[in-house]
């Protein structure tokens, strides 16, 4: 059996990291399982995160599209044609991809387009209802022609359902992105400016915003931080920023005594920061699964989120979008208010289950 794993972003490298490593023990049993790690976009893109993959024990990609346009019709248009011919050399006999991008949904596209081809969406059944979300878009593509269906919840297992996929085609495997956090654990590192900055367990708070609803407005970014400076007072907040974010910043010039700004950190840096955390605010879904495993109170500065799995379990809790509730959250969240569970099967044993669906299939 020859499987292409499909990643679209850094984010799915790290989702399907612990697939390539439970394939990679089954291949040392002597199962007759192959794959192809393919990524969408350019060896240089992940140049910056090479470390990432010595970390997770995984190879590089086998293949790479090296699709590179900014534009998402574009994207999918290009993996559409890129992938197809991929296919035309060798096909495999199942694909497994996240479709949370829109090249993974155009290479969805390509391999429904052969009917001896299965498809098989990880961490499927993720739903906000907000069609203005692009990631939504893509999954909806992507899982409408999907043969399969592995979920990190029941709360997807549903909303697969409504949709029409019959249970047999949902598999509840639990999260794969906690796998890698499980296995990054033992190895987290405090970064270089812990000691600088004098920080110590429980004794600051993390903000991380990534998603243009926030950072590409600026009277919406710069009334989000100066709420938090503002209701943490003298904790130290760590702010982690993307370039994007950098930019943004740059042009509202805030300053503060407890705001120290710092580019984007290694995994195993970020998931000690994370871990130590008094609390951590937030927009990014990676960001709210990693500190649902690690216990720490998190507060999601979004409209919608996209695992509400972490705020049934207690770990997470969704701000409102007045300025009011968030302040009122974020104080809840200081205090040690949010306490809470790890989500059922977030066990970092995600990978073991799929491959054992796999190799039913």
């Amino acid at each position: 059996m020859l499987v292409d794993i499909i990643a679209g972003s850094r984010t799915d490298i790290v989702r399907i990291a612990s697939v390539l490593e439970a394939i990679q023990y089954e291949q040392k049993k002597g199962t007759r399982l192959g794959y192809r790690f393919i990524y969408t976009g350019k060896d240089i893109d992940i140049n910056l995160d090479k470390d990432l993959f010595s970390q997770l024990a995984i190879s590089r990609p086998n293949i790479y599209l090296d699709i590179d346009s900014n534009d998402e019709s574009v994207q999918m248009a290009s993996a559409i044609s890129r992938y197809a011919r991929v296919l035309t050399k060798n096909k495999p006999d199942l694909v497994l991809l996240t479709g949370q991008t829109a090249t993974t949904a155009g290479c969805a596209i390509a391999a429904r387009k052969l009917p001896d081809i299965k498809l098989a969406i990880l961490h499927a059944g993720i739903r906000t209802n907000n069609r203005e979300y692009t990631a939504e878009l893509n999954r909806i593509i992507s899982e409408a022609v999907a043969d399969f269906y592995f979920t990190a919840s029941q709360i997807a297992n549903e909303n697969l359902r409504i949709n029409g996929v019959p249970d047999e085609n949902i598999f509840f495997t639990g999260n794969t992105y906690v796998d890698a956090v499980q296995k990054v654990k033992k190895q987290f590192a405090a970064p270089e400016f812990w000691d600088t900055l004098g920080l110590r367990k429980d004794g600051y708070a993390m903000l991380i915003l990534n998603k243009p609803y926030n950072t590409g407005h600026a009277p919406n970014l710069k009334n989000l931080i100066v709420t938090c400076l503002k209701q943490l007072k003298n904790t130290p907040i760590i702010m982690v920023v993307n370039p994007e974010t950098e930019k943004a910043l740059q042009k509202l010039a805030i300053q503060a005594h407890n705001l120290h700004i710092v580019k984007r950190l290694g995994f195993r840096q970020l998931g000690y920061l994370l871990q130590n955390a008094r609390a951590v605010l937030t927009d990014s879904t990676t960001i709210q699964e990693q500190c649902a495993v690690l216990m720490t109170p998190t507060l999601t500065l979004y409209p919608y989120c996209e695992c509400p799995e972490t705020i049934e379990a207690g770990t997470n809790r969704l701000a409102g979008e007045e300025l009011f509730d968030i302040e009122k959250a974020i104080g809840d969240i200081h205090t040690g208010k949010n306490k809470g569970n790890i989500p059922y099967l977030w066990d970092g044993k995600a990978a073991e289950r799929v491959l054992a669906v796999l190799k039913r299939l």
